[in-house]
């Protein structure tokens, strides 16, 4: 260890001891002051960048900057603290969607996901994602991103606006308009909008099965919407990360905060949601280990009906609710490894839920299914064509209080 000193005019560069002591005996350094996010628009350069993030000049982002992922991070984390006061509100966030990559982000409140969705418009300019979240004031609220190839997870900023539309939409089901009907639950409600790229089975895609059915039983037009989330879970304890209902707080999964935003985002002024389909349960069924049953079944039931509530208190609570029963697939497979019966326990608990409710019905079987299959768990294209048929004829003849077939 070596010293050097220069002596300047009076002062003799005088030195009294020197001390040596081991930085791990030291107290950690405070943690950087948290960022405000206050309502309206944070610059998320103004946020902390606590993990993998970095700022970059861009001209044409807002304040002429973004932050984006170091190219060695793996998970990229900016933070702030809610300033505003108790209320449910609108996070809206400004990302930059490129074509050379798929990032993906998650937006949290005191380390809950709020909501996540993958950066996969390619379209090269700012997009922005929107989702409902409750906040309280002192809320951490942190952005999360792991970036892929050449997209570097770029975020222009984050916005906190009132959200006028928490309060349930006005519902009236009118027999000669029926406008939109939401499906929801995993991938096998989330296949009905596309072929697998290795499904080579005979007719159009269940969505445009359904459509078409429940058009010709309605004389009207009907519209879709895509609101399902494959490999979610009902709750945590059939997926800790991609859920509908968090039982233990009684709140809102992830999952469930997107569809919202989805649904909301497909209803058109004067439009409303005339039927839920609702196809879930294969996460849950995988969560059963043989010794843990009656959890995993009474989560997912309690799970399900939070759900269906929190639904109806958004879009109407006589909008009725259908149920796609979980089908038959083998139960020691590449998907399911067993044990023999957790299926038949998850359908058993779907016909339990059904029988709580007047305006929740099974509205198809699909353990008759069990050719038209696209792998272990998932039906190909023609099986959802037969699901579709049967599911548009009992949501007519529900929708008209008439039976038309």
């Amino acid at each position: 260890i070596t010293i050097e000193g220069s002596k300047n005019a009076g002062e003799y560069a005088r030195i009294d001891t020197i001390t040596v002591t081991d930085a791990s005996l030291l107290p950690p350094p405070p943690p950087p002051p948290a960022a405000d996010i206050g309502l309206g628009r944070t610059e998320a350069e103004d946020l902390v960048l606590t993990d993998g993030f970095i700022t970059e000049s861009r001209s044409t982002a807002s304040n002429d900057a973004v932050i984006r992922a170091e190219d060695s991070a793996t998970t990229s984390v900016a933070e702030g603290q809610f300033t505003g006061a108790d209320g449910d509100y609108l996070v809206r966030l400004s990302h930059l969607d490129e074509s050379d990559g798929v990032s993906a982000y998650q937006i949290k409140v005191n380390g809950q996901i709020v909501t996540s969705w993958l950066a996969d418009a390619d379209n090269d300019v700012f997009n922005i994602h929107e989702a409902s979240v409750a906040l309280e004031t002192g809320d951490q609220i942190s952005v999360e991103a792991v970036y892929d190839s050449g997209e570097k997870a770029r975020i222009d900023w984050i916005e906190i606006v009132e959200d006028d539309s928490i309060a349930p939409i006005s519902h009236t089901l009118n027999p000669e308009d029926y406008d939109y009907i939401a499906f929801t639950g995993q991938s096998n409600a989330e296949r009905y909008f596309y072929r697998h790229k290795d499904d080579e089975s005979p007719g159009d895609i269940g969505s445009v099965v359904f459509e078409d059915s429940i058009e010709a039983y309605l004389n009207g037009d009907t519209t879709l919407i895509n609101a399902a989330k494959g490999g979610s879970g009902s709750n945590p304890l059939a997926d800790a990360n991609s859920y509908w209902w968090n039982v233990d707080t009684d709140s809102p999964g992830p999952a469930l905060l997107t569809a919202v935003s989805k649904i909301d985002a497909a209803l058109n002024a004067g439009e409303d949601l005339d039927a839920i389909i609702w196809a879930q349960g294969e996460d849950d069924a995988r969560a059963i280990d043989g010794s843990n049953t009656s959890s995993i079944v009474d989560a997912l039931i309690d799970a399900t009906t939070s759900v269906f509530e929190y639904l109806w208190n958004r879009y109407g609570a006589d909008i009725p609710v259908f149920i796609q029963e979980l089908g038959d697939f083998p139960e020691l497979g590449p998907w399911l490894d067993g044990p023999e019966g957790a299926l038949s326990a998850i359908r058993d608990a779907q016909a339990y839920i059904a029988s709580l409710y007047d305006n929740v019905y099974i509205g198809a079987t699909t353990t008759d299914v069990d050719e038209q299959m696209d792998d272990g768990i998932h039906f190909n294209v023609e099986g959802f064509g037969l699901i579709a048929e049967e599911l548009a004829e009992t949501v007519a003849n529900v929708l008209t209080g008439e039976v038309l077939a």
